[in-house]
């Protein structure tokens, strides 16, 4: 049984209710964090999103009407910024940070 004891602050609210949440609206909730702490774009947010939720490039391209060396060109970008070496170190450490948080 979960309970939240007085006084409580909000950010213990945030923690208790995000956990009830599916764990792919955690990594959404996550991937916002990491738009703000990184300074990314809405595009590079939205790629990430889709790629942790295991689309491919091409899909990922496809949906967002845009050629697969755009994509390519926005996830070079999104690495700069978070300093991972790959998407899939990027998608391994968003998902660590969620399952921790």
């Amino acid at each position: 049984m979960d309970y939240l004891e007085r006084p409580v602050d909000r950010a213990c609210i945030d923690r208790f209710m995000s956990a009830r949440l599916p764990f792919a609206a955690r990594v959404a909730l996550r991937t916002e964090r990491w738009r703000d702490r990184y300074k990314m774009s809405n595009a590079q947010t939205d790629i990430l999103r889709r790629a942790a939720r295991g689309e491919n490039r091409d899909a990922i391209a496809a949906f967002r009407s845009s050629s697969p060396s755009t994509v390519k060109r926005q996830i070079v970008d999104l690495l700069q910024k978070t300093g991972d070496e790959s998407l899939h170190a990027a998608i391994e450490r968003l998902t660590r940070e969620t399952v921790e948080a």
